[in-house]
């Protein structure tokens, strides 16, 4: 279970350009939260699809603590086809958006074989609406040939291939989906989630200069009546300074060590959040406290079109918490 504990305190709001506001690192020791991690062991389990994997909560690589709570854990299997593709994966509650992850791309290129990257497990913490609500996820890969970074639908003709790859895919009750790559794909278009409001947008500043080639992780928690995980951003590898928007999509034009994130959807106007990053210098799959790794924690409260801001690098280092594993 995840708790929540907030001092009242200034929360900002400086405007940048239209959109919304940011607090400095500097402003935040008046907030604080303490909870209980959820985690993903990575050291894998069953098979999807076996006795096993059909079991408990712990097996097939999701850890025993998932299961029966408020968390989505999630475990994507044999997507050898879409490793070095974008995959975004949506939770929807009813007809609306829960809470947005993407993956850019679905993982690093290592040198190890496709085989060895083609899995993919997340959790997002308490981002659950409950049992009462039927949730669904929608997951698609950018797989169409100019990798245009939005989801393409399938033309009229029945018989034509799918230009991205996409399934919907129903959370069970205890929030534990365990998915196998199948050519059943669907259009999402077809029941489309309704967005939650906004977007939520950052330019992170001089990261490639201090953590090139590492793993970057962004988190979104919504800080309402109960603290949730609506945005999740993984980027495998950040891109090197200069950052050149030729080579990813994800460098700012005219900047030279400037990426854009965007998670499309998920802010609701007037309500506040808190933004957790991490750049994993340890690159062992897990969060390690005291500077070890980078990470950063600030605060900011959505507006009618979501958020807008940016980020720099700095030495003022937060531990995070809670701490999913990644």
């Amino acid at each position: 279970m995840i708790r929540t504990m907030i001092r009242r305190g200034p929360l900002c709001c400086v405007p940048w350009l239209l959109t919304a506001c940011s607090l400095s690192v500097s402003e935040l020791d008046d907030y604080r939260r303490e909870g209980d991690a959820l985690l993903v062991d990575r050291a894998g389990g069953a098979d999807a699809g076996s006795d096993a994997a059909a079991g408990d909560a712990g097996a097939a690589g999701v850890d025993a603590t998932c299961g029966g709570g408020t968390s989505l854990c999630v475990e994507l299997s044999g997507l050898k086809a879409h490793v070095d593709e974008m995959v975004v994966v949506t939770l929807g509650a009813a007809d609306t958006v829960r809470a947005r992850a993407i993956f850019d791309p679905m993982s690093a290129d290592d040198g190890s074989a496709v085989e060895q990257r083609q899995d993919l497990r997340f959790v997002l913490p308490a981002a659950l609406a409950g049992t009462d609500v039927p949730q669904r996820l929608q997951i698609f890969t950018d797989h169409d040939s100019n990798h245009d970074r939005t989801y393409t639908p399938p033309p009229d003709d029945p018989t034509a291939p799918h230009p991205d790859h996409a399934w919907v895919v129903d959370v069970p009750s205890d929030g534990v989906v365990r998915f196998q790559h199948n050519a059943e794909f669907a259009n999402l278009r077809a029941d489309p989630l309704r967005p939650i409001g906004g977007d939520f947008r950052i330019t992170l500043l001089r990261m490639g200069e201090f953590h090139s080639g590492e793993a970057l992780h962004l988190w979104v928690y919504h800080l309402g009546t109960s603290e949730r995980v609506v945005g999740y951003y993984r980027l495998p590898e950040i891109p090197a300074a200069p950052c050149d928007a030729a080579v990813s999509p994800l460098c700012a034009e005219g900047q030279d060590d400037a990426l854009v994130l965007v998670i499309p959807g998920i802010l609701d106007e007037r309500e506040r959040y808190e933004v957790q990053i991490l750049a994993d210098r340890t690159a062992d799959g897990r969060f390690e406290p005291n500077s070890e790794d980078h990470s950063w924690r600030f605060f900011f409260e959505a507006n009618a079109v979501g958020y807008d801001g940016s980020f720099e690098h700095n030495a003022e280092f937060e531990d995070l918490d809670p701490v999913p594993e990644f």
